[in-house]
């Protein structure tokens, strides 16, 4: 058994006669067709765009003509808006100008000379005012000093124990004026700030304040005065555009009792008159006196009609002008014919207690609805009959009250609205 194993290990280390292997070709591979997916597109042909890049392109060349005729637009806006800018720095070099020449403290004299000073022998070294000069005497170092009123800023009362203290304050460079307003300095001259009064009496500083604020509001009159005949000698010239006369209509449009703001009287609560629509402008006649306004057509810049809603209680036209006018003794930009549909003002204490059902008033909530609708009628008829001259250059415009909103122009919190050329509020006032 030992030689049978010797044997087989003999033959298991002897090596394998190589086989040999036979070549086959493999048969040729067939291409099978990919299969095409469903809804997919076919190669186009050389030279034409599929279907979204053609929608692509017409898409990017309405944007581009869009944003052409949004630049062209822009710069006609741009142009405009420089013109403006223009006007806008032309009418403060203007008014600089006006500034410039308006009067100064230096220009001011109380008396041309010193002869023709009051004599001091009824009052000697007393405070006192003169009305017809205008000046405050002021006794310093044993003589009258006069000063013209508009140099004194205030005067200040106040009482200590038994004395009666009188403070009178003038103005100085950088106190509310300038070193323009006042002469040149030189060594021998001083700016006087305050002199102080004390009296054990009070008549004498009663009479100086009541003639100093007396010889203060004749100043300011005549120098309202002087504007005043200063614009009527420019109108008068044909430098104003109001110097064209009025060309009168016959027949003519009227409203009649209206009321009109700002009023024309000083001091007086309201103004009813006429207002009448001619060839070139209209024309505002008060009721029961002479008194007329003119004004032209060419003088608004922007004409708006307001009907009475429900909750208002005014139908108005208002006019914007252009340049400011005179009206009675003030100067305005702005002018309001209004007519009141209801009582303004509603004393609860002669209301009488009702139901939602009483006859009386739902007649009279009746006849309120009935008065507002005639009388936007007569307004509206009025409007349309001036729009219709053939003289007139404007439309007038009517806010959407629909998208009105509440805010603060001014100082108190008003319903504002826009209009197709503004946005106004006028139904308080001032406008």
């Amino acid at each position: 058994p030992e030689k049978a194993e010797k044997a087989k290990g003999k033959a298991k280390a002897k090596p394998a006669a190589p086989t040999r292997t036979t070549r086959v070709s493999a048969p040729p591979a067939v291409a099978r067709p990919r299969p095409q997916a469903v809804g997919t597109f076919a190669t186009p042909a050389k030279g034409v765009q599929p279907r979204r890049f053609r929608e692509r392109t017409e898409k990017t060349k309405v944007e581009m003509s869009r944003l052409a005729v949004l630049e062209e637009k822009q710069k006609s806006i741009r142009a405009k808006k420089l013109q403006e800018i223009k006007a806008r720095f032309a009418a403060e070099i203007g008014q600089k100008k006006v500034a410039a020449e308006a009067k100064r403290l230096c220009d001011y004299m109380a008396y041309p000379a010193a002869a023709d000073t009051p004599p001091s022998e009824p009052r000697p070294m007393r405070l006192q005012v003169d009305t017809d000069a205008q000046a405050v005497l002021v006794p310093l170092n044993g003589s009258l000093v006069p000063f013209h009123v508009s140099c004194v800023k205030n005067m200040t009362r106040s009482t200590v124990d038994r004395f009666q203290i009188l403070q009178i304050n003038f103005f100085t460079p950088g106190n509310g004026k300038s070193n323009d307003d006042f002469p040149a300095a030189t060594p021998t001259r001083a700016f006087l700030k305050e002199v102080t009064f004390r009296s054990e009496a009070r008549d004498n500083f009663d009479a100086v304040l009541r003639n100093f604020n007396e010889a203060r509001k004749r100043l300011r009159q005549k120098e309202l005065e002087g504007e005043h005949s200063k614009g009527r000698k420019q109108q008068a010239a044909g430098d104003a555009p109001s110097a064209e006369p009025l060309q009168l209509l016959r027949p003519f449009q009227c409203l009649r009792d209206l009321n009109v703001r700002p009023t024309l009287a000083t001091g007086a609560r309201r103004t009813v008159g006429t207002l009448e629509a001619h060839a070139n402008g209209f024309r505002f006649s008060v009721k029961g006196s002479a008194e007329k306004v003119d004004i032209l057509y060419s003088q608004v810049k922007h004409a708006v009609f307001e009907p009475c809603e429900k909750s208002g209680l005014i139908v108005l036209v208002h006019l914007h002008l252009r340049a400011p006018i005179t009206l009675g003794k003030r100067r305005t930009l702005d002018i309001q014919f209004f007519a009141e549909v209801g009582p303004q003002v509603d004393d609860l204490s002669q209301r009488r207690a009702g139901s939602a059902y009483d006859p009386d008033e739902i007649m009279e909530e009746q006849n309120e609805r009935l008065m507002k609708q005639k009388v936007n009628k007569w307004f509206q008829d009025f409007c349309k009959s001036v729009e219709e001259i053939k003289t007139c250059p404007f439309k007038f415009d009517v806010p959407f009250r629909d998208a009105a909103f509440t805010g603060v122009p001014s100082k108190s919190q008003v319903r504002l609205a826009f209009g197709s050329q503004v946005l106004c509020g006028l139904q308080e006032v001032p406008p």
